[in-house]
């Protein structure tokens, strides 16, 4: 691999969690001189081994307990040494053209907080007070800024990450991303989306979906949206979501439970669970 992909002001970050079947075709790609932050959240799988055997110098901190995914990233951070970070899920793949197109992109604009690759992998945008994600978009033909882009892959710059502190350490998964890009939006920093530059992203793949690995994601969806959304919108907002919820999903639970449909009661327990949790003030389980 030629020198000039070795991004010296570049570190690689990835969190695993057992990963073993994506994260050899995540790092591959890098050559073995590139710095690489691997944080390990309690796998029990052969995630780190497959790192040690073909990044061996890469960092490994090994986590006796899943500390969740925003806590693990700040962990990869806080050794982080050089300008740039590449947060990158393990079940994603970039080339290094790829990134030095991001690279590039961030290098010419100083106010860019984050940039991302925008074609290729799907898209999960947000505009200024959208709801929903939207992933159904048209070609684009050069980059343009949004308020919110998935965690899944960033390019950030580590000056920023530290005077915001992060990610908030009480989401234990899933909306730390927006909650950040709230906050950097607020810092007066941009979001770039680059469309020439691609990645490939199978979501939902970094770790096996097991009932309890489903269980948890559903669950951690609901309750860090609640989390999510009072800190930024209120109270209020929020009161207004949790009835929505609630009017939705318990019926669903009910129904499902006695239509014997397992897996889509499953699902709305562990909605409405999540719900009553937050209200309640129990918070995600770190184990």
């Amino acid at each position: 691999m030629s020198a000039i992909y070795n991004f010296k002001d570049i570190t690689i970050v990835i969190i695993s969690y057992n990963s073993q079947e994506v994260i050899g075709n995540c790092i591959k790609n890098f050559s073995n001189e590139q710095k690489m932050v691997v944080v390990d959240n309690a796998s029990s799988d052969q995630s780190i081994n497959i790192v040690r055997k073909l990044k061996p110098i890469t960092l490994i901190i090994q986590n006796s307990v899943n500390k969740g995914y925003g806590s693990a990233v700040n962990q990869a951070l806080s050794v982080v040494k050089t300008k740039y970070a590449l947060l990158i899920n393990p079940d994603a793949v970039m080339q290094v053209s790829d990134i030095s197109i991001l690279h590039q992109y961030a290098e010419a604009n100083d106010n860019a907080g984050i940039v991302i690759p925008g074609s290729g992998w799907e898209l999960h945008l947000k505009g200024p007070n959208g709801n929903t994600f939207n992933s159904s978009m048209p070609p684009l033909e050069g980059p343009f800024c949004s308020w919110f882009a998935s965690g899944a892959i960033w390019l950030l710059r580590q000056n920023d990450w530290f005077v915001l502190n992060g990610f908030d350490e009480n989401i234990f998964l899933y909306s730390e991303d927006i909650d950040f890009c709230l906050r950097l939006r607020k810092f007066g920093k941009e979001i770039i989306v680059c469309p020439h530059s691609k990645a490939q992203h199978q979501e939902s793949t970094s770790a096996p979906l097991t009932k309890e690995i489903q269980w948890r994601k559903e669950w951690n969806i609901i309750w860090s949206h609640l989390y999510v959304t009072k800190k930024h919108d209120g109270k209020l907002k929020t009161q207004r979501v949790i009835l929505q919820l609630l009017c939705r999903h318990v019926p669903k639970m009910i129904f499902h439970g006695l239509v014997f449909e397992k897996k889509r009661f499953w699902r709305d327990l562990a909605i409405v669970n999540a719900t009553l949790s937050y209200i309640f003030g129990r918070k995600p389980k770190r184990d």
